[in-house]
This record gives C-alpha cells, sequence and structure tokens, in this order.
C-alpha cells in the first residue's frame, strides 16, 4: 500500500511539474529589459517634476518605483546580470529617501533632499545598461 501511496504522489507530483510553464530564456530576457525600461522611465518621471507638481506627486511615485523594483528583482532572478543588485539597492536607498521627506517640504527641497540617491540610481543604471543584455533590444 505504501508502494501505491508512493507512485500516486510521484505521479501527481510530475504531472504537476509538467503543467508549470518554465520561463525560456529568451522571455526571461524580454521580461527583465521591459522591468528595467519601466525602471527608467519612473526615475525619469521622478527628475521632470516641475514648479506645478508637489511633495505628494513625489511620494506618489515611491509606490511606483516599489512596484518597479518589485518586478525587477523577480526578473532579474531568471537571468544573471551581476550589475542589477547594485541597482536594486541604489533603488531600495531612493525609496527610503522619498519615504523620509516631510511633507513640509517644497518641491525644491524635496528634489535636493534625494538628489545623492537620484544620482547613485543613475549611476547604477548605467552601468547595467552597460553590461545589461538589453543591449540589443530597442528599449532605451
Amino acid at each position: 500500500m505504501k508502494f501505491i501511496n508512493g507512485m500516486l504522489a510521484l505521479t501527481l507530483m510530475v504531472g504537476l511539474s509538467a503543467c508549470s510553464h518554465q520561463m525560456t530564456t529568451e522571455e526571461a530576457r524580454v521580461a527583465y529589459c521591459q522591468d528595467l525600461q519601466d525602471l527608467r522611465n519612473t526615475v525619469a518621471q521622478l527628475q521632470q517634476l516641475g514648479p506645478t507638481n508637489t511633495v505628494a506627486d513625489v511620494k506618489a511615485l515611491r509606490t511606483q518605483l516599489r512596484n518597479d523594483v518589485k518586478a525587477l528583482r523577480s526578473s532579474a532572478g531568471n537571468l544573471q546580470d551581476p550589475e542589477v543588485q547594485n541597482l536594486i539597492g541604489a533603488v531600495d536607498g531612493l525609496i527610503a529617501a522619498v519615504r523620509d521627506i516631510p511633507d513640509t517640504y517644497t518641491l525644491e527641497q524635496a528634489k535636493a533632499s534625494i538628489a545623492d540617491e537620484v544620482a547613485a540610481v543613475q549611476d547604477a543604471r548605467s552601468r547595467v545598461d552597460m553590461a545589461s543584455i538589453c543591449q540589443s533590444t530597442s528599449h532605451r
């Protein structure tokens, strides 16, 4: 009876594993490159905030940054791009800096308070861009 139960469990495991979809290398690369582009776009939005924007707008972009870095962590896990961990760390630092902006700051004060973190993200992103497997795509 134990043998039959074991065979049934093994058959079930094999059947379930056959149903799961493993990403191909190309699918993983495309997902990673799209997530990297989404992060670039969000950082660009942050940099383009102007006089009509508020600190609340900066903080709203923090949510998008968190979503972008979560997606990038997931897609980067399927690929080997050593510079991406530095980028993720820099984005985490930017997210924390945005979180810590006092609501009483003007937009200019807010942007000045996160300037170092934005520069760190740009630097890390440049290193990812140079080493990236996305260079053959038009996601620039």
